[in-house]
């Protein structure tokens, strides 16, 4: 059982507070988390440590992260120093 997490629009130091509500809402039921982030025009490293406490969250929980539209990651992390860190969906 996944559940799923749609990003609109922003992942930045604005939203990261409610997104991480939602996100963690969505973990209490169980399984994996996918997050679609092929809508987002903005990701921040703000969103990226969102996403990164997410997964690591999720893999002591013996879970995964899962995103959609990673590529739309690919070049924060690059800019970051980072490799990925989650499973495309």
């Amino acid at each position: 059982m996944s559940a799923e997490l749609l990003i609109e629009d922003k992942l930045d130091i604005w939203t990261v507070g409610a997104t991480r509500e939602l996100a963690l809402e969505k973990m209490d039921a169980g399984g994996d988390l996918t997050v679609d982030v092929s809508g987002a025009d903005t990701i921040d490293v703000a969103g990226m440590q969102l996403l990164l406490a997410l997964s690591r969250d999720l893999e002591g929980q013996g879970r995964g992260l899962y995103v959609r539209g990673a590529e739309r990651l690919e070049s924060v992390c690059a800019r970051c120093g980072i490799a990925p860190f989650w499973t495309e969906a």
